[in-house]
């Protein structure tokens, strides 16, 4: 619009006649202006708008239920990173006591865990009267005696 306007200031400062360019930009213009004035406001029942957004909401469900089937079906997306579903806990305990730490760990292929000390590796078969490390059906355990 910016571009026909100074176009045609140029032309009503060069000529004084109304060419047919001019005559069509105007025409364009009006139109314009009348569209813009006949905006349509539909009134919408209350059903007819649960219906709809019902409509929306069940659209969405279905494209994101197919956005992750897509991605299950990726040959590249079959392996999952390990997450936590159950982070182990901080205890306190009684000095002397036995004490139990658990966690809960998801991801393809099967991940295997490790617990540290310190940043030091933990090994339960070195230290058998200190330490029982436990794994069944991705439930993993550590007990400290």
């Amino acid at each position: 619009h910016d571009v026909v306007r100074s176009l045609m200031e140029a032309q009503e400062e060069d000529v004084t006649e109304e060419g047919i360019n001019y005559v069509a930009m105007r025409n364009l213009f009006v139109r314009e202006a009348r569209e813009a004035l006949d905006v349509k406001v539909e009134k919408k029942t209350r059903t007819k708008h649960v219906r709809e957004s019902a409509e929306r909401l069940e659209f969405d469900r279905t494209m994101e239920e197919w956005s992750e089937f897509r991605k299950k079906m990726h040959p590249d997306r079959l392996t999952h990173p390990p997450e936590f579903i159950v982070k182990p806990r901080g205890q306190t305990v009684w000095e002397g006591k036995t004490v139990r730490l658990h966690c809960t760990v998801a991801g393809w292929p099967k991940p295997r865990i490790a617990w540290y000390k310190n940043n030091v590796l933990i090994d339960a078969k070195a230290h058998p009267e200190k330490y029982t490390a436990e794994s069944t059906y991705n439930m993993h355990s550590l007990e400290i005696k």
